[in-house]
């Protein structure tokens, strides 16, 4: 794992235990998670939208082995990032 994204990685990987607990694991079903533009940035080191979301872009294809491929987007001032099952899965047996 890229020491750059260690505080995004560590951050989804708790944001989806905390999904996993409060609403359970559904094998095979992806999860999306909000973030706002400010905890995105700051996750990423980024201070602009274009660098974070090349960052995103990088991050997905380094993790792509263990989480699947993860998908993002920016919508009305935040970023959502969609894990596949094969993330939620990862996380699950973690």
């Amino acid at each position: 794992m890229c020491k750059k994204f260690r505080d995004l990685t560590d951050n989804l990987e708790a944001m989806l235990h905390e999904s996993i607990v409060k609403i359970g694991y559904v094998k095979g079903q992806p999860v999306g998670i909000y973030y706002t533009e400010d905890l995105m940035h700051h996750l990423l080191g980024a201070d602009e939208d274009l660098t974070a979301l090349q960052r995103l872009e990088e991050f997905a294809k380094e993790n792509q082995s263990e989480w699947g491929m993860i998908s993002y987007e920016r919508q009305k001032g935040r970023y959502k990032l969609t894990v596949p099952a094969k993330g939620m899965a990862y996380v699950y047996e973690r």
